[in-house]
């Protein structure tokens, strides 16, 4: 048997501004991939009050809940509803705002 002692490189968790990535994706013009994606993050967020933790582990248990204030899946969710109209994108993005603003009151 071969054993490495070095590192792969290979993260066995998420950060909540990797949530950037479905705006990317549909301004590539891959808007199926950027919903798939989306839709991930926005459950990992329905998990924790609909805000993202700083970090999370691939089965969206929470990693580091540090600090939940970002506004990258807003940001997302702005730029797929530009993209597709979809009403979904707006409300999700209106919740994680509400929620935001309940957590920086804590």
């Amino acid at each position: 048997a071969v054993v490495s002692t070095q590192s792969t490189g290979v993260r066995d968790h998420q950060d909540s501004l990797q949530a950037f990535w479905p705006g990317v994706q549909t301004m590539a013009g891959d808007i199926s991939e950027a919903d798939r994606v989306w839709e991930h993050y926005f459950k990992v967020s329905k998990r924790n009050q609909y805000t993202l933790p700083e970090a999370f582990l691939f089965d969206e248990r929470m990693y580091w809940p540090q600090y939940y204030l970002r506004p990258e899946l807003i940001e997302s969710s702005y730029i797929l509803y530009q993209a597709t109209k979809d009403p979904k994108y707006v409300e999700a993005g209106a919740r994680i705002m509400q929620a935001m603003e309940r957590r920086k009151k804590q």
